[in-house]
């Protein structure tokens, strides 16, 4: 009789079951789900590095920028102190106050004390 009950179960249970059919779409589908999850995420970060060494060179190409900026403004800064030196030279102030201002150095005849 043990037999018999549990042939029973054993056929009322596999009646029961949820078996995916391993031969249907959904069944193939339901395999690729983690290799699918796996695939995403290699092609996520791929398309990270990808976007982070054009950033990279983004930026290279701007510090390469600034760095050519400052070079020549540092050569404009020497160029206009040079400038600045010469404009401030006395012997150029006394030439132009002669030649176009009409003042001279005044003789020690010409000098007068204050008190």
């Amino acid at each position: 009789m043990e037999k018999v009950r549990g042939s029973r179960w054993t056929q009322v249970l596999e009646n029961q079951a949820i078996r995916p059919d391993r031969g249907s779409a959904a069944g193939r589908l339901m395999g690729l789900g983690p290799l699918a999850v796996v695939a995403a995420g290699l092609m996520a970060s791929c398309l990270l590095v990808i976007w982070v060494h054009v950033q990279t060179l983004h930026l290279r190409y701007e510090v390469s920028q600034a760095y050519e900026e400052n070079r020549r403004l540092l050569e404009r800064q020497a160029a206009l102190e040079v400038e600045r030196q010469t404009l401030r030279s006395p012997k150029r102030i006394a030439e132009i106050a002669e030649r176009d201002l009409g003042m001279h150095l005044a003789e020690p005849r010409e000098r007068s004390l204050l008190p």
